[in-house]
């Protein structure tokens, strides 16, 4: 869904979003399931990276940072490497670094998978609340169920294949 691979055939389809890879990029943010974050900056300067890359400006990319550390409730550690964080920060760190592009689309691979419990139900309310604030969409795979009940549309995979959807209520 991302672009980050070619589909072997035919192609991903998002209403409202180019069929070409590069130029949907810019509207689609990916948080995966380990946090990725560039071990030798810090969290400010993580969230700001992908903002750099695209150019924004100066002040801008200061404003964006602030604004999305503090959506996620870290901006406390702006300034902690990543070795110095828990996994739950460096996750929230990684989910401010998608926030502050501003995508219309945030897809979060496995975003829970490697947190505890309690650190996990945590980051899927900053994940709802964040996207619900910035009118992104959310779209998150998982294999665990207390976190498919947190989501309003649940879509079953089988072989590669989608194949079945339920909404919020219909799950058996």
């Amino acid at each position: 869904m991302a672009g980050l691979e070619l589909p072997t055939r035919g192609e991903v389809i998002w209403p409202g979003f180019s069929t070409i890879p590069a130029e949907r990029a810019q509207d689609i943010g990916v948080v995966f399931q380990s946090p990725s974050l560039v071990p030798a900056l810090d969290g400010a300067e993580n969230t700001a990276l992908p903002l750099i890359l695209a150019g924004v400006g100066e002040q801008e990319c200061r404003d964006r940072v602030a604004e999305a550390l503090e959506l996620v409730g870290v901006s406390n550690l702006a300034a902690k490497l990543p070795e110095e964080l828990s996994g739950g920060q460096a996750q929230r760190v990684a989910v401010a670094r998608v926030l502050a592009q501003r995508p219309q689309l945030v897809l979060a691979d496995e975003p829970t998978g490697q947190l505890d419990h309690a650190t996990g139900q945590h980051l899927i309310d900053v994940l709802l609340d964040a996207t619900a604030r910035i009118g992104a969409a959310l779209v998150v795979t998982t294999h665990d169920r207390t976190v498919l009940e947190r989501l309003d549309t649940h879509w079953t995979m089988h072989e590669g294949r989608l194949r079945s959807a339920a909404t919020q209520g219909a799950i058996s």
